[in-house]
C-alpha cells in the first residue's frame, strides 16, 4: 500500500499537479512516518504550491530520516533559507 502510495504521488508531481500530490504524499507518510522517501515527496509537493515553511518541516524530517546524500541535503537546503 505504501509503495503504491508514494508511486501515485509522485506520479502526480511528474505531471505538475502539486496540489493533488500534496495529501497523496501525506498519506503515505501517514501509512509509514519513518519513510524518508515520503517525507522528502510531501517535502517538495509542498514547496511547488508555495507552502515552504511546511515544505521545510517536510524536508528537514526527511534529512533526519537518512534522505539522500551531503550533497543532495545541501541541494534541497539552496534557496529554502535553511
Amino acid at each position: 500500500m505504501l509503495k503504491q502510495a508514494r508511486g501515485a504521488a509522485g506520479e502526480l508531481v511528474r505531471l505538475g499537479r502539486h496540489e493533488e500530490a500534496v495529501p497523496a504524499y501525506r498519506r503515505a507518510v501517514e501509512l509509514d512516518p519513518g519513510s524518508a522517501e515520503a517525507h522528502a515527496g510531501l517535502a517538495i509537493a509542498l514547496y511547488m504550491t508555495g507552502r515552504t515553511a511546511e515544505a521545510k518541516r517536510a524536508r528537514d524530517r526527511a534529512v533526519e530520516l537518512g534522505h539522500g546524500t551531503e550533497q543532495g541535503r545541501h541541494e534541497a537546503s539552496e534557496g529554502w533559507g535553511a
